[in-house]
């Protein structure tokens, strides 16, 4: 499984690329920006979309989603924000996680998204 993560703290990269390793994802690519998550996008199209909702310069994760070729790809929002989970799910994302992750929370999200490609 492909996995583009866009957040703009690296201590917050590091700690989710750590969580997927836990779990065996190793595939994974990292944005610091939404202009990074599409040209990666644009590059190598991911399985799946983890986002963060609260960026530097006042962007939000919602904002990439508005601006790149990304129908099809599920989202995972992970987040400190627990006031955007309605939001994120009108948006169709396949869960909504809380910061700090716990990888086999993590786990269950991403079967969900294999569970529904394969559906």
């Amino acid at each position: 499984m492909k996995v583009l993560l866009l957040d703009d703290e690296p201590p917050a990269r590091r700690s989710l690329r750590h969580a997927l390793a836990e779990i065996g994802v190793e595939d994974v690519r990292e944005a610091s920006s939404i202009d990074q998550a599409v040209k990666l996008i644009g590059e190598e199209r991911p399985d799946v979309l983890l986002l963060d909702v609260e960026l530097r310069g006042g962007k939000q994760g919602f904002d990439l989603l508005d601006t790149l070729p990304a129908e099809g790809i599920p989202v995972i929002f992970i987040t400190a924000h627990p006031e955007h989970a309605v939001r994120a799910f009108e948006r169709q994302a396949v869960d909504y996680v809380l910061k700090p992750v716990d990888p086999q929370r993590l786990r269950e999200s991403l079967r969900r998204v294999s569970d529904s490609a394969g559906a």
